[in-house]
């Protein structure tokens, strides 16, 4: 029988829609205890705009938001992020080493997987960020590199 797995998305979109992304590394480091034992297959710890706001509003490090996860998980659940492509968490897109060094340091800091999107379904955007996410074992889902296999002519087009 296969088994249910949980990916639970409470530390990046429930802070984002509830909390304004304000939810303070001291608030987190209250509740890490009870994710440590519920059991979740995947917890998604950054999103949309969570390390930009963490930096800007409430001057903590994004990156010893991933550690502290990370330690506390003890890898009994799968860290995730979910990136705006060229963007990453920004609103602007990045050039090619920012995004090398970004996704070297976020598996560094304890990211095991990185889901990919733009906003726009423009692969173009998406083609970079996924080659600069580094090729270790870290349960990379092999659905996002298909996608870069389509041929030219079959690339969704945007309206002029």
């Amino acid at each position: 029988m296969r088994k249910l797995k949980i990916r639970d998305l409470t530390l990046r979109d429930g802070q984002q829609s509830l909390f304004a992304t304000r939810l303070s590394q001291a608030e987190i480091d209250k509740l890490l205890p009870l994710y440590e034992n519920a059991g979740f297959y995947i917890m998604e710890v950054w999103g949309g705009a969570v390390p930009d706001s963490v930096m800007r509003y409430l001057d903590e490090s994004p990156w010893d938001r991933l550690r502290a996860c990370s330690k506390a998980m003890k890898g009994r659940s799968l860290l995730s992020a979910l990136s705006r492509g060229r963007n990453l968490f920004g609103y602007k897109p990045y050039p090619d080493y920012v995004l090398e060094g970004f996704y070297k340091e976020a598996i560094a800091n304890g990211l095991n997987v990185m889901r990919i999107f733009d906003a726009l379904n423009d692969i173009r955007n998406l083609e970079q960020a996924i080659k600069s996410t580094p090729h270790q074992r870290t349960r990379r889902h092999s659905r996002r590199r298909r996608v870069l296999h389509r041929r030219p002519q079959d690339r969704p087009r945007i309206a002029a």
